[in-house]
Formats: structure tokens, sequence, C-alpha cells
């Protein structure tokens, strides 16, 4: 992750990222640095926070990552988090030979970076110059990999593709949701009583309306529901650049009536509350497996998800065995199973009580602890860990 830099020199982060770097700084027994790579280019993400880096409980460091300055920030740590990307292949390396024991924490299976680009490039021949430059970083990931001592993978892809290069694998379930924030197991079962009067099936959609999230199939999902006589409200929270093609898309349908959108909801405040309350099932058009924090955030409410089987939630579908999967770019598929659903609810009650089961297990607290062991596994296991533990992170 970059650090926007804005016209003033203010420092802009992500929410997200803000946030796991304080739950570091909280467990580690040391000083925590995050070296970032700053850019002028502000990110989509929905999440922005301008940071004042005096106020940090962590140090933030901006530093160009081809530079000869970042090892001189590496020789500062015990231990180095790195992400798994061009610009930082080379970090495994470098931390061999000042002797710094590194771990890649991955996200992007090559795979899933093949999808983003089909989801994303129009033109065929960007396209395919676009897929042939991921093969060829694939190599660079693999050799860099084998020069690491441990890695954090974020969803089973990457786990499944890398694991046995390293000599420390482990494999997380990232989010932000702590024990205190989820649902509490009485109000899931209070709210999923009401489904066998009959109701209309509440669906939910958060998230960015970008074509890689599949946003653009939401009102093709709507549309066959209505064609299968399926009583339903689906809400959209979130934004993105296919949102006035999607507006217009449910004008055209005529399902101005079942299709709700809500915009961009404070996460905390007001989209999780809104979701443990009023939500019956996640739809998830996700054409790409990226880790994304959207699904153990939305088990974390006590609600399952009915998806695309796109790599990162296939997986955890396997993992967890509390969703269901359709295959995937077939919107028809997904309502015929939404449909199905809805004729036994009773599926739906038992699985929204897994799914708050399974998120208890990935709290963003237990998530962070163990990566945070696992680091100092890795250390100990290189030449043992000192009283202070310097920890440095890579960010990408």
């Amino acid at each position: 992750m970059e650090a926007f830099v804005d016209a003033r020199g203010g420092i802009v982060l992500t929410g997200k990222f803000d946030s796991g770097m304080r739950q570091y700084a909280g467990l580690w027994q040391g000083p925590v640095t995050a070296v970032m790579q700053p850019t002028n280019k502000a990110s989509s993400n929905l999440d922005p926070i301008e940071v004042d880096p005096a106020k940090l409980p962590y140090k933030l460091v901006l530093a160009n990552y081809p530079s000869g300055e970042l090892e001189s920030h590496l020789r500062e740590g015990d231990v180095v988090m790195a992400g798994l990307c061009w610009q930082q292949n080379h970090i495994s390396a470098l931390c061999r030979k000042i002797g710094v024991p590194c771990v890649y924490v991955t996200e992007y299976a090559l795979k899933t970076r093949l999808q983003q680009v089909a989801a994303s490039v129009r033109n065929p021949l960007k396209r395919l110059r676009k897929a042939m430059w991921h093969r060829s970083q694939e190599r660079r990931h693999i050799a860099a990999m084998r020069l690491a001592d441990g890695l954090q993978a974020n969803g089973m892809p990457t786990y499944e593709d890398y694991r046995r290069l390293v000599p420390h694998p482990m494999v997380y379930f990232d989010n932000r949701v702590d024990s205190a924030t989820m649902a509490d197991a009485q109000a899931v079962q209070q709210r999923t009583q009401s489904l066998h009067t009959g109701r209309p099936l509440r669906l939910f959609f958060t998230g960015r309306f970008i074509a890689i999230k599949g946003a653009d199939h939401l009102p093709l999902v709507a549309d066959h529901l209505r064609r299968l006589n399926v009583p339903f409200e689906l809400t959209l929270c979130g934004g993105g650049d296919l949102e006035p093609a999607m507006r217009e898309q449910v004008r055209r349908l005529n399902l101005e009536k079942q299709v709700i959108f809500a915009g961009n909801l404070d996460f905390h405040t007001e989209l999780l509350p809104r979701v443990k309350s009023e939500a019956d099932l996640f739809v998830c058009c996700h054409r790409q497996g990226d880790p994304s924090c959207t699904y153990v955030e939305t088990l974390a409410c006590g609600v399952p998800i009915a998806g695309y089987d796109n790599q990162a939630w296939s997986g955890m579908v396997k993992h967890s065995r509390c969703g269901w999967m359709t295959p995937m770019d077939k919107p028809r598929k997904l309502a015929e199973l939404i449909a199905g659903l809805s004729q036994n609810r009773a599926a739906i009650v038992e699985m929204s009580q897994a799914a708050l089961r399974f998120a208890r297990q990935h709290s963003f607290e237990s998530t962070m602890k163990n990566r945070m062991d696992h680091l100092r596994l890795v250390m100990e296991s290189k030449a043992g860990a000192p009283s202070a533990l310097p920890l440095t992170e890579v960010m990408a």
C-alpha cells in the first residue's frame, strides 16, 4: 500500500491499513516502523484518513523502494514484513544480505491477477500484454519467496501457491471486526426467526462498485430473481465508477422498488449495525479471488454469503463450510441458488449461526495476535530473539 501525499504535503492512508498498524504496535514487544512508497495518486479505497506521523503509535517512513535508503531502514528491524509485489521482489534478497529475517505477506494469486486484468482491461492487445507481464512477475515472485524465511498468506489461494517455498508458512483471513463488534448469537437467532414469516428476502452487497467486484452483475441477479418470482429487496452499500451505469441499469429494468442504493456508510457506526440487523444473505459477484475483508466481516454479522466460486471464496467455503457458491460470471445461476434458498429458509438460519461461529475464530484481534506470534517464531528460529523486537513492515 502506498502513502498518498496531497498537494499540501498531508499524508493520507487507508483506515484499514492504519488500524492494522496500530494493532502491530500494541502487540509487538518493541518499536514498529512502516516504510511506505509515496505517491501523488489518491487511492480508490473507501476509507481514506489523513494522519499526523508525530501522533502515530508507530513510526511512518516514506521512502522510494528502489533507492539505497531502503537498506538502512531494513537494518533497523529484527524482522521485516514485505508485500509480494513487483516493487518488493528484491526485499528477501536484501534481507538475506544484511542478515534480517524476511516474511512476505501475500494476497493476490496469479489466477486472481489474471482475472483482474480480464475484468478491467477491454483492449485485447493491452489485456494480452498485461497478462504476459503478470506471468513473468510470477516467476520473480517465486524466486523472491524462495529466499524468504516465512509467509503470511491472506486467504487460501496464495497459501496453496507458496507454502512449500518457505520454512514457516501461515494462513490468515484478514478483517477489521473485533469480538466486541461481532453479532450476538441470540440477536442473530431473533433476526432470522422472521424468515419463516414468508417476508421478502433481504439481500445485501457492500463494497466498491467496480468491475472486479462484479458490481455490474448485481442488477442482473435482481432481474433474474424477479423473473423467478422471488420476493426480495437488494440493498447496495458503497460507491464507485460503475454506480451511474448501475443506476441506469436498475431504472431500465424497472427494479427501483427492489434495488436500493444506500451510499457509502461509515463502517462501524452505520454499515455493520445495518448488516447485522437487516441482512439475510450477502450477494457476492466478485470476479476475482482477492482475499476481501468483506467475507469475514459479513460472516461476523451472522450473515451467510452466496457468491461466485472465485479462488478466495471457494477456499473459504471449503475451510469454513458457511456459504454457497455458483459458477463465475453466471448471474442467473446465482439467482437460481438464491431462489432455492428462499424456498428453504431453514438453511439460511442454520448457515447464519455457522457464519458467526467461524468469524469468532478469526476475529481481528485473534488474527493479529496469531500473525505476531508467527513473526516471533520466524525470528527466533533464525537466531534467537533479543529483548527489544523492532519490527519493520515494507508496504506496497
